[in-house]
């Protein structure tokens, strides 16, 4: 990674480029949601994935790993139910 801090640039530019990305998917154990995990999980980004597998696939994180060796965090959760989707964002936050 870059070295990103110098007198010239913002705390906020240091910031933005030593703490690692974290991301969101929902749907991340569909067709898209795999490849897309695969994708930023090669860039560096934390992937966290939301699915209630009404059409994902409950193996799609133990395959991401094998691709890219890294271990997505998937968290089965439906978006529509309020309540579980803040219970699920409070546990990513943390």
């Amino acid at each position: 990674m870059e070295a990103c801090f110098s007198p010239n640039v913002s705390l906020f530019y240091y910031y933005h480029c030593t703490m690692k990305k974290k991301i969101l998917i929902t749907g991340g154990c569909g067709y898209i949601g795999s490849h897309t995990m695969v994708d930023l999980l090669e860039k560096g980004y934390e992937v966290i994935s939301a699915d209630n597998f009404s059409r994902g696939q409950r193996y799609v994180p133990d395959h991401v790993f094998q691709i890219t060796g890294k271990r997505p965090l998937n968290i089965e959760s439906d978006l529509n139910d309020l309540q579980q989707t803040k219970i699920s964002l409070k546990l990513i936050l943390i």
